[in-house]
Order: C-alpha cells, then structure tokens, then sequence
C-alpha cells in the first residue's frame, strides 16, 4: 500500500544513537533529542515553458540544494485556464489530463509513464490499498473545491489551480530521499492530451458543459506549471542516514484489445505470455473496459468513465494449461467479492474499501478498476511500518492465459479492452556517482 501521509521518518544511525539518547521513559521507550527540523513547502522551480496547450509538452529541473534534506512531497501546479465564455470544462481525474509524465534522477529516466491508461493505473495503484476514509480525504484534498469523486469544473472564463502530489500517486519511492544519497537533479518531463477531437477520445479525460467540444487551443491553456518542494530540512545528520537504500518502482504493461463486446458470455483470450513482453515480477492484472460508443456527445454521461464492476466482467487464469483461478459466471458476483475482499486483505492488512465492491461513489469508474487479479499473493506488509514484502511471476515461459468473459451484455459493440500488466524493478541510487541502476532480482 502507498501511505498518502506526508512523512519525514527518522532514521537514526545505531551508533550515533549515544549522541542523541537523552534517557528512557518509565515503559522502556527510548528518548532521543536532536537539534531543531524545519518543515518548508515555499522552494518552487518552474517548468520550461510555463505555458502549454493541448499536446504541448514541458519540463521541470530541480537542481538540489547543497544543505540536506529529506523530500517529503513533490507537487506539480499548474493553472487550468478556460478561455471559453460559454463552454465549462469538468475533470474527474487530474492525472488523465497527461498524456505522459517522466521521472528523471541525474538526467537518467527512471520511470517514463508513456501513455494515458500506464497514468491512470499507476493512481489507481495509490488508491487501491486505502480505506474508505482515507480514499475520501485524500480525494478531497486532491480537488480544489474538495468535490472528491464527483470532479472538479472549470467556470467559463476562469481558471483552476491545480497542486497534484506527484510522490504520493506516482512516484513513492522518492519520498523521504535526500541529495546526500546522490540526486543532485530531479526532472520532470510532461505532454498534456492532445486534442483528438472526437467525443470518446477527448471524453477518456474530460468532459464537457455542452455538446461542443472543451478541449482545444482556443478554449484550454495551462499555465503557471512548476514543481513545488516540499521538505524537512535536518540540521541533525542522525536523522538521515539509510544503509544502501532501494528503489522499489512499480511498472505496468498494458494492451488495448478494440472489440464487440455486447453479448453476454462473449470471451476474450488474452496470451500474456506471447501478446507481452517478458517481465520478472509481475504481481498484478487490471482489467477494465472504456466504451467508447457511449460516449457520444462531449459532454455525454459516460465521459471519462469505465467498467470493471462485479456484474460486468467474469475472467479465468490458465497457468500452462491448468485452470488457478475461474470467476466467470453471472452467478459468482459473491465468489469474486469475497476473492477481492480476502486478497486486498492479505496484501494490505485491511478490508477493502467498500466503495469499490458495491460502486457507491464512482469511484472504480475514474479511480481504480475493481477487477484486478492478484499474482503475487504474499502480504507485502504496508500495514508494517518496517517491512514491505513483494514476489510475483515471470510471464516469460509461463504460459499465462487470461480469458475475460461479459457477464452482463451491458457493453456495445465497439469497446475498448484493457489488460495491464503490473510489475516491479529495483533500482539503487550511487551516492558517490549518482548513477541509476537495475537490480536482476
């Protein structure tokens, strides 16, 4: 689970600790006193240009000061600008407004989310291990007007100042590090959607007030883009030190199957073996269907949503032949619930949110799909403040078979399929050189 808590852990060298030990309470907790912290959100650097339109791309270098810290958050702001004066634009999901967003450590490209759907599962990833409150709050938060769920519009004529937390949905493996562990420069790269100018293409990422299309360089520009740092500057080096730090980076693969899909029982086989690349450890499967046919109007009731619901998709995992896995009936909506319920509890040491099992809020349709098969069935220990713990499958002579069924005939006859691999890599950061490297594990 990705915590969406801003922190600062502490990590205290264990033979420093003399220097900081002031005594003990009375049951057995250790007392340490450093010198003064100072929290700091005001350092920001813009992106170059600091205006864009549709399509347009832009980049951000931070060159990181010489005093040390521990980076807590890294915000990408930008205003939304809505030069119509008669059009209304509405986002669901702010990260869908990118059609790619790269991460840079030393001008070396550490995780490159090349397209839309890599975006929007690498934040429903972030989403998924929450509870329900958290999922709330942290929606809240993510929306200017604090709508959550229900999005966020742009008024004729006015702007939207977006402040979207890249390390907590993105990139959380940068929380926490410091340039005393070799970044000097962290970059980001950005392109905004393009304007494909049809209502399924524009309405995956945006809605509009009207029939007429939102998104175009005559009606949308952002503006004002920078990144905003925000950190805990340490001026005691006891709080800092992490021995060899780790990278984990989690990664997806992902295909788009255009297809009929309006019948109940019509099936999709998926090789995952063959229609992938090979990957080491892939630890997860999204499934989720955008259909597209029904978003026929700009500003159409289906915009920027999709399906992965209990009653809408049933599947089947074939490991060399033999059925593991086999949901795919319209009778196992209560055999996939408890299949949900049993390994989210084990991956991440709670119950699942509700919100996503009954699809009270919306919010498998613009956050995070439901239907996600679970290859690495170890708890990785998020509910573990010391210990995360992964595994997963290599699909490379596997011989992985996925078949997706519809369960309900809901769909028409011209969808888009998705199926995403999730898989990790694990990176180092060399503190004298500054070079980013994999690890073959």
């Amino acid at each position: 689970m990705i915590k969406y808590i801003m922190s600062s852990k502490n990590y205290v060298l264990a033979q420093a600790k003399k220097n900081v030990l002031a005594g003990h309470t009375y049951d057995g907790k250790e007392v340490l006193k450093v010198r003064p912290n100072l929290f700091e959100n005001f350092s920001t650097v813009f992106f170059n240009p600091q205006t864009i339109y549709t399509g347009g791309s832009a980049r951000c270098d931070v060159n990181m000061r010489t005093e040390d810290y521990n980076l807590n958050e890294l915000l990408l702001e930008f205003d939304q600008v809505n030069a119509s004066a008669t059009i209304t634009q509405t986002v669901f999901n702010p990260f869908m407004l990118f059609s790619e967003i790269k991460l840079l450590f030393n001008d070396q490209v550490c995780v490159h989310l090349d397209n839309q759907e890599k975006i929007f599962c690498t934040v429903a990833e972030a989403l998924r291990g929450l509870s329900k409150e958290e999922t709330k709050s942290l929606l809240q938060t993510l929306m200017p007007s604090f709508g959550g769920v229900a999005g966020e519009t742009t008024a004729v004529s006015s702007t939207t100042k977006w402040s979207l937390p890249l390390s907590t949905f993105l990139f959380p493996f940068i929380r926490d590090i410091s340039p005393s562990q070799g970044l000097q420069k962290l970059s980001v790269e950005v392109r905004m959607q393009p304007n494909v100018a049809t209502t399924d293409g524009n309405g995956r990422f945006i809605a509009s007030g009207t029939t007429s299309n939102c998104y175009s360089d005559a009606t949308i520009s952002f503006s004002n883009m920078q990144c905003r740092l925000v950190y805990t500057k340490h001026s005691d080096p006891f709080l800092r030190a992490v021995p060899s730090p780790l990278i984990p980076v989690q990664k997806y693969a992902d295909r788009m199957y255009n297809l009929s899909f309006n019948a109940a029982g019509v099936q999709k086989r998926v090789q995952l073996g063959t229609e992938f690349s090979s990957y080491r450890n892939i630890n997860g499967l999204y499934v989720y269907i955008y259909d597209k046919a029904k978003v026929s109007a700009y500003n159409d009731a289906d915009c920027c949503k999709v399906d992965s619901d209990l009653t809408l998709l049933g599947y089947e995992l074939k490991f060399k032949t033999r059925t593991v896995l086999k949901m795919d009936a319209t009778t196992d909506k209560g055999r996939k619930a408890k299949y949900y319920y049993d390994n989210h509890f084990k991956r991440f040491g709670r119950a699942i949110n509700s919100d996503l099992i009954d699809n009270s809020t919306n919010l498998t349709k613009f956050f995070v799909p439901l239907t996600y098969i679970d290859l690495q069935s170890v708890a990785n220990g998020s509910n573990d403040n010391d210990r995360l713990v992964y595994s997963g499958i290599s699909n490379k002579d596997a011989e992985l078979e996925l078949i997706i069924t519809n369960t309900s005939g809901a769909y028409s006859t011209d969808c888009y399929l998705y199926v995403v691999l999730s898989y990790l890599e694990f990176h180092t950061l060399n503190p004298q050189t500054g070079v980013v490297s994999e690890l073959q594990i």
